[in-house]
């Protein structure tokens, strides 16, 4: 019998990770003040390490959706949200990569609800 490895430690270094990686692009962003040209060039820099961050975090997260060794309640407080949470962030760093606008990514998360 396969036992439960609870990674709940590395999912919320990671959650961390991933917000302080979004609030330096966020800062960077700010401080340049120019044309949308220049707002996409500074966002380049963060595209790498947030794409990761979303695989990782929506990797574990499947991982504990399909893993979870208790009844499915408990995990609603966690791992229900935390895929959707990897994705939001993978659609981040995509949006960033290929220059789309963020709003085509906040009607998706509308979508999901």
């Amino acid at each position: 019998m396969a036992l439960f490895v609870d990674i709940l430690t590395s999912q919320l270094e990671a959650m961390g990770i991933a917000f302080l990686v979004l609030a330096y692009g966020l800062i960077k962003t700010y401080r340049v003040h120019s044309t949308v040209s220049d707002y996409r060039n500074a966002l380049q820099s963060i595209y790498v390490p947030s794409l990761l961050l979303g695989v990782f975090i929506a990797f574990t997260g499947f991982y504990g959706l399909i893993a979870w060794p208790l009844v499915s309640s408990y995990n609603i407080l966690f791992y229900d949200l935390y895929p959707i949470l990897g994705i939001g962030i993978i659609g981040i760093a995509v949006s960033i990569k290929y220059s789309y606008k963020l709003e085509i990514l906040g009607f998706m998360a509308l979508l999901y609800g």
